[in-house]
């Protein structure tokens, strides 16, 4: 994205449930790494972060903890497909919570 210089948070959350399958799920994987590989990762530019869900949902790559692109697209790829129930509530709720982490992470309260 030339010229741009403000940073940019992107949070993917992934639909880990039994009724995406695994198949659509390696889909979303690499979507997620094609948009990865658009942008410039680092701690000033962009940011990535991914949650994963089913019948939990959990924070898998915190926002930010990663600023190399390479590395990144290794940790997308190695996600693994749990199957399991559709709690989309439960990662909207995780939503709110990684960008606090975010924040806090860098001494914004």
């Amino acid at each position: 994205l030339g010229g741009c210089e403000t940073g940019l948070d992107l949070l993917f959350v992934l639909d880990s449930s039994g009724s995406v399958g695994s198949g659509n799920f390696d889909t979303m994987k690499n979507f997620v790494a094609n948009v990865i590989a658009n942008f410039e990762i680092r701690a000033n530019s962009t940011r990535v972060g991914l949650i994963r869900f089913s019948s939990t949902a959990s924070i898998l790559i915190p926002l930010g903890s990663i600023n190399n692109a390479q590395q990144l697209t290794t940790d997308v790829n190695n996600v693994a497909f749990t199957a399991g129930g559709t709690r989309t509530d439960l990662a909207l709720d995780l939503v709110s919570t990684a960008f606090i982490n975010a924040r806090v992470n860098e001494g914004i309260p």
